[in-house]
């Protein structure tokens, strides 16, 4: 995330908080599961924080390799077969169930793809400016490839949902990630990742307005 630790820790309890009084007003299993979705947000943003002591401040040093694994797991490895697995409830034309399917089945061939970057290779991690700059090398050369199904995998479920609301968030991380990918394309893991967690308050808001079953 953008700024400092007490920005990434301020968030993460906001998101853990959203997650819970979304899981609270939450009447079907589904939205339940809906609600979770703040929940890994937040538990990620904490690790950035952590990330964020151990460059700028130097402390707890030896919880840096966690921080940074768990922070890009959960970017890297959860988000592109979480999202596609949880939207895929919410879907039930044959037709888009089928390419649900589909999504999920990329999602989890892209998650496993990062895990061998993520436990396999160096990984830099370092701030630059008010942000985390996060590198690394794709050892399969499918680097362009392996982004372009990872944003379909995370963007495109909440539209095959046939749920309007729904597509309220979709859209919102749609624009999200055009604003962070112009703007800041080099920060994109770090920044996308804060700016899509502003989108906890929509999904309270699905889950109050009984919007989704």
């Amino acid at each position: 995330m953008c700024f400092s630790a007490s920005a990434s820790f301020i968030a993460s309890g906001l998101l853990i908080s959203a997650s819970a009084l979304s899981y609270k007003q939450a009447s079907t299993t589904e939205s339940k599961w809906l609600a979770t979705i703040p929940l890994v947000f937040g538990v990620q943003q904490l690790a950035e924080g952590m990330i964020w002591l151990n460059l700028d401040k130097n402390l707890f040093p030896e919880t840096f390799p966690f921080s940074r694994n768990f922070f890009l797991f959960i970017a890297w490895m959860v988000w592109p077969t979480y999202i596609p697995w949880i939207f895929r409830k919410f879907i039930t034309n044959g037709r888009f169930r089928s390419l649900s399917t589909a999504i999920l089945i990329g999602g989890i061939t892209i998650s496993m793809i990062n895990s061998y970057t993520l436990f396999t290779q160096p990984i830099e991690v370092n701030i630059d400016g008010h942000h985390i700059l996060y590198e690394w090398t794709s050892p399969l050369k499918l680097g362009f490839t392996i982004s372009i199904i990872y944003v379909i995998c995370t963007l495109v479920p909440p539209f095959l949902t046939e749920n309007r609301k729904l597509y309220v968030l979709g859209a919102a991380h749609v624009i999200m990630f055009v604003v962070t990918y112009i703007l800041m394309r080099d920060y994109l893991v770090s920044v996308w990742c804060f700016l899509a967690a502003i989108s906890s308050g929509i999904i309270y808001w699905i889950i109050r307005s009984k919007a989704v079953g």
